[in-house]
């Protein structure tokens, strides 16, 4: 699924989608939806990318320094923060998925984490 199909879908006026208010849905699909569709469509693609593509350029400064300090340090600090900007990515997709399974549990109740119990 493309992203402009991905956030059609959710919002299409025609759509029998679950989050459709129109067609009978409820905000909560319609919210985990939009999230979603932003989450895999653009956050992971975009912030991979760059996050990689900024890892690279860090390891290039760090390489061509020839022993310039400035420039070593400023090397390592584009590859960390590189590091930490994947990371963050990906903790975002992990901590959307890991609420949708405590709000929206399988069925049965049947979760595959550890949600608190809901009244």
């Amino acid at each position: 699924m493309s992203l402009i199909q991905g956030l059609s879908d959710t919002i299409n006026p025609n759509s029998t989608v679950p989050g459709d208010l129109r067609n009978g849905g409820d905000l909560n699909n319609l919210a985990d939806q939009l999230i979603g569709n932003v989450i895999n469509y653009i956050i992971m693609p975009v912030g991979g990318v760059v996050a990689v593509v900024s890892l690279v350029y860090g390891g290039y400064l760090y390489i061509t320094a020839g022993g310039d300090v400035e420039k070593t340090q400023k090397g390592k600090r584009v590859i960390i923060y590189s590091v930490i900007a994947i990371v963050i990515v990906m903790l975002s997709f992990v901590i959307y998925n890991t609420i949708l399974d405590c709000v929206n549990p399988g069925p049965a109740g049947t979760t595959k984490f550890l949600c608190p119990n809901r009244p």
